[in-house]
């Protein structure tokens, strides 16, 4: 067949596949593929992919209940083809869900690579989620908040024990210090952090801008229930394309939201465009946090009690699973500091809060 030629079958080793995904693949198809017989076009077309080493990914669609089974899997695994355990059936509180059958993909995935140097892993939606880029990631990270919005600051009192409120005042503290004129709050969520800043002294009004309607809504019916309707504006704007003039406001901020833009470069970059020169840019945002005893304590709090508890208040079980695996794909405190650098901030620094789970970042954008 011509190597341009879509009718080709895949088997035939002329068209140039980048790789291949079983689901469901039987136990009988598994046995075929590790004893080296193809019998059909699908089985011929994975045989081709694992001597041609282009991935392959199998979905076993039944409970390995005999050793050949796993025999089977292991060949496979060290052929070079990654084999995903399905998600076991049933909920935590189904008889199902506690057969021991289905306990086989934690020991497949816990042991196996450890002991058989297998490339297995269990499927995790969220994590990919959380790796997300560009246009892909902000309708998804749109979609999710757009969801919890009305549960949005009970969460952030819940998962924080209401220490964000501090953090915020003190970022605001530390963006408007020594300044004079508006400041601006991007990805403003509800308000809040732009709210700390119209209190300042050194700020004569503050904007908040955030993409999500339902999000501003909140934050202005906020600000009309302080009384603040004078010192504070909400809009709806898209952080990489703020709608605003170079050198416009005295400070600018963003507070736990840095790591949701889908380019966290060009958001740095249009916040450091519309500040004045002399101006400040300050970061609130939860850092990654690396190996040692406070990982060990914080990280079951960070990746099991909250994506709990968010489950119960929002009803939604995928948004605070999100929040967990976005901070560990997230820049660490040095790497964004030195991000700030890069784009011509000097006086860069960061201080770490709330055990070091959360860092202030700052810096001044240098005078023409």
């Amino acid at each position: 067949y011509p190597i341009n030629d879509l009718r080709a079958p895949v088997a035939s080793g002329t068209y140039p596949t980048a790789g291949m995904v079983i689901v469901p693949a039987s136990m009988n198809s598994i046995a075929s593929l590790a004893g080296g017989l193809s019998g059909n076009l699908l089985l011929r077309s994975a045989d081709v992919c694992l001597k041609e080493r282009r991935p392959l990914v199998l979905v076993p669609r039944e409970t390995p209940l005999h050793s050949i089974h796993l025999e089977n899997m292991l060949t496979l695994s060290r052929m070079g083809a990654v084999v995903v355990p399905p998600e076991p059936r049933g909920s935590a509180t189904s008889w199902i869900s506690w057969w021991p059958g289905s306990l086989w993909p934690w020991v497949w995935t816990g042991r196996c690579p450890k002991t058989c140097n297998i490339r297995a892993q269990r499927p995790s939606p969220n994590l990919s989620m959380a790796e997300l880029q560009g246009a892909e990631k902000q309708r998804y990270v749109a979609d999710l908040f757009s969801r919890i919005s009305s549960r949005y600051d009970l969460m952030n009192d819940l998962m924080t024990l209401g220490m964000h409120r501090r953090w915020k005042k003190q970022t605001a503290a530390l963006a408007a210090q020594g300044l004079s004129g508006p400041a601006i709050d991007v990805s403003s969520g509800t308000g809040d952090l732009a709210l700390e800043l119209a209190r300042r002294p050194e700020v004569d009004h503050a904007v908040g801008l955030d993409l999500l309607p339902g999000m501003v809504a909140r934050a202005e019916a906020k600000v009309m229930g302080r009384g603040m309707s004078n010192s504070v504006s909400m809009m709806t704007g898209d952080a990489l394309s703020l709608p605003f003039a170079d050198d416009s406001f005295a400070c600018a901020t963003a507070g736990f939201s840095l790591r949701n833009m889908p380019d966290v470069s060009k958001a740095l970059s249009e916040m450091v465009r519309v500040v004045r020169p002399s101006g400040r840019v300050a970061i609130l945002e939860l850092s990654p946090m690396g190996p040692g005893l406070r990982s060990v304590l914080f990280r079951p709090v960070f990746h099991g009690l909250v994506p709990l508890i968010g489950r119960l208040v929002t009803r939604d079980p995928s948004a605070y699973t999100y929040l967990p695996q976005s901070v560990d794909h997230f820049l660490a405190a040095d790497r964004l500091a030195d991000m700030l650098s890069g784009l011509g901030l000097s006086d860069v620094g960061y201080r770490r809060l709330g055990f070091c789970t959360v860092g202030v970042h700052w810096g001044v954008k240098q005078g023409r």
